[in-house]
């Protein structure tokens, strides 16, 4: 891990880790790096599926990832050789990786205020407590944990992105209250943030019945089925609750 100007987070390490577990699991290399070498590419198309909506890499994203991790690996990935298993797998680990994308796109922002105030270290401290935090609870979630509630090895895996993801927003919310001493209260409004959460539990909601409803055997369908659901249910709900970006969205879509 190499501290970035942005404080990146400890990927890397997570990543090697990540790759052990999958390979004590299956003994392999050949096998865990196939899985490994697999998440990057469905993290890849749930985002270029954000970006050809016009949405943010924030709340409807980490929901996305959390509840349909098996759709986007569907629809990417399961095809030859790479089965409805590993594809369970995939997702686990990327609803490990989403619990910290929140904290983790507004902890950069918050990072940026810090520099705009010509203060680099405070978010380095905060950086640093960061990695070690999700040094400890990546351990626990990794090997004790598993092995105490009868988990098969490779669970270790995702435990260790979502030790990363709760140690995101620890630093998120110590960058907050750092920042709000210095310059008063900061944040989105309450009533905005409750429509973006509602309006994505809807359409994660929605997008988890199809996925229910439409069998495992036709992996694509089912998979695209079930993210065309949740876009179309979080963009209805959205401006329905008059979401600014929701509005700017169909504007912009008009204007072409």
């Amino acid at each position: 891990y190499v501290f970035t100007p942005k404080g990146s987070g400890p990927w890397p390490a997570t990543i090697f880790f990540i790759f052990v577990l999958l390979n004590t699991a299956f003994n392999s290399v050949k096998y865990a790096g196939l899985i490994l070498a697999n998440v990057p590419f469905a993290t890849i198309g749930g985002v270029v599926g954000l970006a050809i909506t016009g949405q943010y890499l924030s709340v409807p994203s980490a929901i996305g990832f959390f509840v349909l991790g098996e759709a986007i690996s569907g629809v990417l990935l399961q095809h030859g050789r790479f089965s409805r298993s590993d594809s369970l797998r995939t997702w686990a680990i990327l609803a490990g990786s989403a619990i910290g994308l929140v904290a983790s796109a507004l902890g950069r922002l918050y990072s940026s205020a810090f520099y705009a105030l010509r203060d680099t270290r405070t978010p380095l401290w905060f950086a640093i407590a960061r990695v070690l935090l999700t040094a400890g609870l990546g351990y626990l979630l990794a090997f004790p944990v598993p092995r105490l509630l009868g988990l098969p090895p490779w669970t270790g895996a995702a435990g260790l992105t979502a030790s990363a993801g709760m140690a995101g927003w620890v630093e998120f919310l110590l960058l907050r209250r750092a920042l709000t001493a210095r310059i008063g209260v900061t944040g989105l409004p309450r009533t905005l943030l409750l429509r973006l959460w509602g309006a994505g539990l809807l359409a994660g909601a929605a997008g988890w019945g199809v996925m229910r409803l439409v069998s495992p055997a036709h992996a694509m369908v089912r998979g695209a089925m079930a993210l065309i659901a949740f876009a179309i249910v979080y963009g209805a709900v959205t401006l329905a609750l008059r979401v600014p970006e929701a509005r700017g969205l169909v504007n912009r879509t008009r204007r072409r």
